[in-house]
């Protein structure tokens, strides 16, 4: 059973690496390619996150800075 699932897999096999190729767009040379199987809500809503997440960081980072430097302050 598993000598005739690797007989099946090798005759597919150098179909399925030859095609894997335009469909990623590795060559020809085509970013769209991936960017086409993305689903366009799907980088909206990333896009959010990552402007929410960036603003959340500076946020951090901005308190943390003035923990450290704002010598005004006394420590607890």
């Amino acid at each position: 059973m598993l000598k005739s699932l690797m007989a099946d897999v090798l005759k597919m096999a150098e179909t399925n690496i030859k095609s894997g190729f335009p469909t990623c767009g590795i060559f020809p040379f085509d970013p769209e390619q991936v960017l086409k199987k993305w689903p366009a809500q799907q980088q909206q809503e990333d896009l959010h996150v990552s402007i929410n997440s960036t603003a959340i960081c500076e946020s951090i980072i901005a308190v943390l800075e003035k923990m450290r430097y704002d010598k005004t302050t006394k420590p607890r």
